[in-house]
């Protein structure tokens, strides 16, 4: 969860609409990875880049289905308990897969980045985890993509 104070609020004209807020700075008490989504959006017949800091899989799995929307690329940003480096890092996330590790009594996610490094949840090993499958992909090379939709 992104938290927010209205002190850092930017006080702009509502000019995009009145549900549209500017903020100076967003804050995340939890130590738990979370998503940096570069996106393209469809408007009539042309495309707008945006990102958008997602919390959960199920946020992305949406967003990836979304027709008027292009996931251009997915970072994951990771905790140092997660990544082992010491510190938080933000690095393109390529695949999710999900596994059950029975003892432990819920599924433990594996995030796979595009250089193939493995990071897997809690602190099991992807050994000990059954019924491994694929939650989400995204394949996508931002160059690639970005190139193609102006040709």
């Amino acid at each position: 969860m992104f938290e927010t104070t209205t002190a850092a609020e930017i006080p702009l004209p509502r000019a995009f609409g009145e549900d549209l807020r500017y903020w100076r700075y967003v804050s995340r008490n939890l130590h738990a990875p979370w998503f940096h989504v570069e996106f393209q959006i469809k408007i009539e017949d042309d495309y707008f880049s945006n990102m958008i800091f997602l919390e959960h899989v199920d946020q992305l799995i949406q967003l990836q289905q979304d027709e008027e929307i292009v996931i251009i690329q997915i970072d994951l940003v990771s905790p140092s308990h997660l990544n082992q480096q010491g510190c938080w890092r933000m690095e393109p996330l390529s695949k999710i897969l999900i596994g059950n590790k029975p003892d432990v009594g819920h599924d433990v996610k594996i995030f796979i980045l595009r250089s193939g490094i493995r990071y897997v949840e809690s602190g099991i090993s992807e050994d000990a985890l059954h019924s491994i499958r694929q939650l989400f992909i995204h394949n996508q090379s931002c160059n690639n993509l970005i190139e193609s939709k102006h040709n």
